[in-house]
């Protein structure tokens, strides 16, 4: 894979520094904006030392910071070049790449995805094979609930805090067209629900490889 260079012009002004990120993240999830990746964690298996974890369209370096402190090798793909920095000024593995584009991921035992599928839509197929082929056991956290139709400060932040750097994105799913859409591809891909749970406005689903331990 190849380092791109990112337009982030009409960028949606929270992606442009993590702690304005970070802020305004947390007042959407109503002071849980941590507790968000705590509950994807719960999801990794335990592995051996040094099995890579690839989170992808990470923004934040939650997961980063605990696979170093369980001796997990992290590498994080980002289409924001500041997110991507900051995960490197930190010193994890991190690469500036629109993954929509790239032909093929990083091979590795997990791959993890929170908060941005919906971003690929209506391209997800493309974008599941390649996690599929990249790891046994996927995590995808999705909002299904759209804050944006809310009134005061939330919906306001919600309203613009869906351009990463490729324009206004106004599809969302919600908890049956996310299932429905995970299910119509598990057939096709050959994976298979193994949980799923919500936290807040999220569904957070783990899918293993069918035949995998």
């Amino acid at each position: 894979m190849h380092v791109v260079n990112v337009a982030m012009s009409g960028q949606s002004f929270i992606y442009r520094h993590l702690l304005i990120y970070r802020f305004m993240m947390n007042l959407l999830y109503g002071g849980g904006y941590k507790e968000r990746f705590n509950k994807v964690i719960e999801q990794i298996p335990d592995l051996p030392s040094n099995s890579q974890i690839l989170e992808l369209c990470f923004g934040d370096t939650f997961i980063a910071d605990y696979c170093k402190e369980k001796g997990y090798q992290w590498k994080g793909i980002d289409l924001n070049e500041h997110f991507v920095k900051t995960a490197q000024k930190l010193g994890y593995d991190a690469t500036c790449e629109d993954i929509a584009i790239c032909k093929d991921l990083p091979k590795a035992k997990v791959c993890i995805m929170i908060g941005s599928l919906y971003h690929f839509h209506p391209n997800t197929f493309p974008m599941l094979r390649k996690m599929v082929e990249a790891a046994d056991t996927i995590i995808i956290s999705e909002p299904v609930s759209n804050l944006s139709d809310n009134k005061g400060i939330i919906g306001f932040f919600a309203k613009r805090a869906a351009n990463v750097g490729k324009g206004d994105e106004t599809f969302r799913y919600d908890s049956t067209s996310f299932l429905s859409m995970i299910h119509e591809n598990g057939s096709l891909l050959d994976f298979k629900i193994l949980s799923w749970s919500r936290y807040k406005k999220d569904l957070i689903i783990t899918l293993i490889k069918n035949g995998s331990n």
